[in-house]
């Protein structure tokens, strides 16, 4: 699942600047960094709305078109690694830097100062390559109208980046309101996920209408049962007393939470995948053991030869570890293994000594890689299905009626090649005397089943020896089958990506869209809170039916079960038809 979306903000000033580059010349990416408290009475009392503000203006830029903002999360890492607070409590220079590190072109800085029953607010928008002013903005008015107030300044940014922003009614949200979501920004900050829900629900109850605090209770619902997904996992972990017993101690602890991590990840990733990415897992993922473990208990320590020994029952955070393995690059999610039919014709000789297959029936290298495939997450066609109901074995299946047929059964991909037996001279398998050793050559292509197009290739071989002279056939295609199976699962895992699903261009289509803020939530929900979706773009609106256009990286069929799956704020979005290139929703109230 996609991290949540957290933003931050600061200081002000006055004064203006050049216009900033156009939008076409390169991507306007901006950070916002928490607001500074300057207010002069009841500091403490108004410190939440520090939090509130930044994320409440991020948000609302969130929904300008081509304008990325980025976490809140690295926000606060790349502070917390300058030694510095992620608020406005910071210079230009140093604003600048932290906008450099985190990739932004702009920073937003901001403060407040609250005067009894109004609030001024200063803002100022930064280049951070030169940290000269891009736009400097101020707002005074009500603290009964805070939302409003954000809304106006997130308003004139974007006009000064010669973007539009259309805001949403905002009238009514009270500082209450207000100050209860800015204590859930700030509990969220620092990992209290109960308690910041509480006081997101909080904000809601107190003003209704409140649609930020709506979608950040949203955004803490999903991020809450991501991180509810927790195994027990029991390991040990050793270390020697060179440096002292307490220090041994605290390193075998350490041991065992990485033992506790590292057994959660293997069944995860499964151990021939675990041991393909040792590396990425030992430098990426252990060295943040504890970040996983949630709780765990000491169920036994003992000494050993001078070592001291440490067992842990651990409570590891299956879901946090399985997206961050997924954001390496380690784990595939599951739209990452394609559905897949495999065809492996062998030589005709190979069924005249029992080499099983042939006929109507699956061909052993078939079964084989089936099941291997099928082992590690792969939904595959069975083509012994095709072979008993649609074509007779004949040197050769044509591929334009394989993948038609793999069409037809929803598949992605074919895999079709052919095995060739070898031994001595003739084929070492069953019956065959005086022949001991065998090989098999594997060669197989990898087909698109919507277009026939071949799109990777993979061959492997393998020698069966056999004293007695009777299985070395069988033998020499099992070795054959392993090398090609590893081989194929990381080639259909690639190829799946980067050909078939990649990046793609779907139309969504929804019905009921009654306003400007339904076709603004829909938008902005649908890119940041949806897997793998890349860019969301309205392009029509007809009086309820209102189309967009989706870039996304994945499955469609996934795409359009995680729109059916996220919250949409106070409207249902219920997908009623998907296929590969068109998705069509209806909206309920």
């Amino acid at each position: 699942m996609r991290r949540p979306f957290v933003p931050c903000l600061a200081l002000a000033a006055l004064s203006a600047w050049q216009a900033p580059a156009s939008a076409a010349d390169t991507p306007q990416t901006l950070a916002v960094v928490d607001f500074l408290n300057n207010s002069l009475t009841d500091r403490t009392t108004y410190d939440p709305l520090s939090q509130g503000f930044s994320a409440a203006l991020a948000t609302q830029l969130s929904q300008v078109h081509d304008l990325e903002i980025v976490e809140r999360s690295r926000i606060r890492q790349v502070a917390e690694e300058l030694g510095l607070q992620a608020s406005g409590a910071v210079d230009d220079q140093t604003a600048g830097r932290i906008g450099r590190i985190v990739g932004a072109r702009y920073l937003l800085l901001g403060s407040f100062m609250v005067m009894g029953k109004k609030v001024r607010i200063d803002a100022r928008m930064v280049e951070t390559e030169t940290t000269r002013l891009v736009k400097a903005e101020q707002v005074t008015g009500k603290m009964g109208d805070l939302l409003d107030l954000i809304g106006r300044l997130a308003e004139a940014f974007a006009d000064r980046l010669g973007k539009k922003l259309e805001r949403p009614s905002a009238a009514g949200i009270s500082e209450t309101a207000f100050s209860h979501y800015g204590m859930g920004i700030r509990l969220e900050d620092a990992g209290d996920l109960d308690m910041a829900r509480r006081e997101y629900a909080e904000a809601l109850k107190t003003d209704p209408g409140f649609s930020v605090a709506r979608d950040a209770l949203a955004r803490m619902e999903i991020r809450i049962q991501t991180e509810a997904r927790v195994s027990l996992v029991r390991a040990t972990g050793r270390h020697d007393t060179d440096a002292g017993r307490d220090a041994a101690r605290e390193a075998a602890t350490d041991d065992a939470l990485r033992a506790a991590v590292r057994r959660s990840t293997g069944r995860l990733m499964g151990q021939d995948s675990l041991s393909f990415h040792v590396a990425s897992i030992r430098d990426d993922v252990l060295p943040r053991s504890r970040e996983y473990v949630r709780d765990f208990t000491v169920t036994g320590e003992r000494d050993s030869a001078g070592t001291v020994i440490v067992e842990i029952a651990a409570q590891v955070a299956r879901g946090v570890l399985e997206d961050d393995l997924i954001a390496l690059g380690v784990l595939h999610p599951a739209w990452a293994h394609p559905r897949v039919m495999i065809v492996a014709e062998e030589d005709a000789t190979g069924a005249e000594y029992g080499i099983p297959g042939g006929g109507r029936e699956p061909t052993y290298s078939e079964t084989r890689l089936q099941g291997m495939l099928t082992d590690r997450g792969f939904r595959v066609i069975d083509v012994g299905q095709y072979r008993r109901t649609l074509q007779a074995r004949s040197p050769g299946l044509p591929s334009e009626d394989l993948t038609a047929y793999v069409l037809t059964q929803g598949g992605d991909l074919l895999v079709i090649g052919r095995v060739a037996l070898s031994g001595g001279g003739a084929i070492g398998s069953y019956g065959i005397e005086n022949i001991r050793s065998s090989t098999a050559e594997g060669s197989f292509q990898i087909l698109r089943a919507d277009n026939g197009q071949v799109i990777g290739t993979v061959s492997g071989s393998g020698v069966g020896a056999d004293p007695q002279a009777v299985q070395s056939g069988l033998v020499a295609i099992q070795e054959m089958c392993k090398k090609v199976g590893t081989e194929l699962e990381r080639e259909l895992v690639r190829l799946a990506r980067e050909e078939v699903y990649g990046r793609r261009i779907v139309a969504f289509e929804v019905t009921g869209v009654r306003s400007q803020t339904d076709l603004t939530t829909i938008e902005r929900v649908v890119r940041e809170s949806v897997d793998g979706v890349l860019t969301v773009v309205p392009r029509s609106r007809d009086k309820e039916l209102a189309r967009f256009e989706i870039s996304f990286e994945g499955h469609p069929s996934e795409l359009a079960r995680e729109i059916n799956r996220v919250p949409f704020g106070n409207l249902r979005v219920i997908v009623e038809e998907s296929s590969l290139g068109l998705i069509r929703a209806r909206i309920e109230r």
